[in-house]
């Protein structure tokens, strides 16, 4: 994807009517729009970063920026406050969750390439759905320094903090820059596992559309899913319907990565 992987989302797909050119562009702004992102900038700072625009032949369909009013803790920050506040069994829970979830997103990511591995094999095309999971975690994984030495510590069993624990937590150090800013991480991280479940759900369904089988990775990260939101006590039927964002179902040629095409010379 480039350097501008890191910071934003490109997915863009064909249109082969020619009828639709317009309506197509229109689209493209409007997913801007509903994303929050004014279209002039994000298309501007899409050239300049070696993108070139040809609204008449795509759409952008998602260009995410994963913005954080705070900046993650790393996996020293972590192990400096967890000796800090040994007195406050809370504040420890927090950080081994903080923790378990970030290991969360790497079994995710390990799922993910697996499914994407199955549905190009599958199809012989890039679902946006699969991209934009792609991007998400890639962008998760950034922001929190998610690599692989981080695997070493197995974590001690714990019960993880509940909603009104984070409550409490803030009301009590109201002052305290580090526990206002694991509180933020940890509400972060939990809202990522239902940006993911509703990925998921999308990915499902264009699969089951494609095949008469299920995909055993897609259970696999269903039941993952199902676990995490029982940990942190979400009741999905208490949670509003969310909007799905438009373009999610597209589909995208395997060869296409988002650059002008090459003149080919005779």
């Amino acid at each position: 994807m480039g350097p501008a992987g890191s910071d934003c989302f490109l997915a863009a797909c064909y249109e082969e009517n020619s009828d639709q050119r317009g309506k197509s562009a229109l689209l493209g702004t409007s997913v801007l729009a509903f994303l929050g992102k004014p279209a002039d900038a994000v298309l501007h700072g899409s050239c300049q970063r070696g993108y070139t625009v040809h609204p008449y032949r795509f759409w952008f369909c998602a260009i995410v920026p994963h913005p954080t009013e705070h900046n993650p803790p790393t996996i020293y920050q972590l192990r400096d406050h967890y000796r800090r506040y040994r007195s406050n069994g809370v504040v420890q829970r927090l950080i081994l969750e903080i923790q378990h979830l970030r290991g969360v997103t790497r079994e995710i990511e390990a799922l993910r390439q697996v499914i994407q591995r199955c549905w190009n094999e599958e199809t012989g095309e890039k679902l946006v759905a699969l991209e934009r999971l792609r991007s998400e975690l890639q962008n998760e994984i950034f922001r929190a320094g998610v690599t692989d030495a981080s695997r070493s510590r197995p974590l001690p069993p714990f019960t993880p903090p509940t909603r009104h624990d984070l409550l409490a937590l803030e009301h009590h150090y109201a002052d305290d820059a580090s526990i206002q800013t694991l509180v933020a991480e940890l509400r972060h991280a939990r809202g990522f596992i239902l940006e993911v479940e509703d990925l998921r759900l999308v990915i499902l369904r264009c699969w089951r559309a494609e095949t008469d089988c299920d995909l055993r990775a897609l259970e696999e990260l269903r039941s993952r899913l199902e676990v995490e939101k029982a940990r942190a006590g979400i009741i999905v039927s208490a949670t509003p319907a969310r909007r799905e964002r438009p373009g999610l179902t597209d589909r995208i040629a395997l060869d296409f990565d988002g650059l002008p095409e090459k003149p080919h010379h005779t």
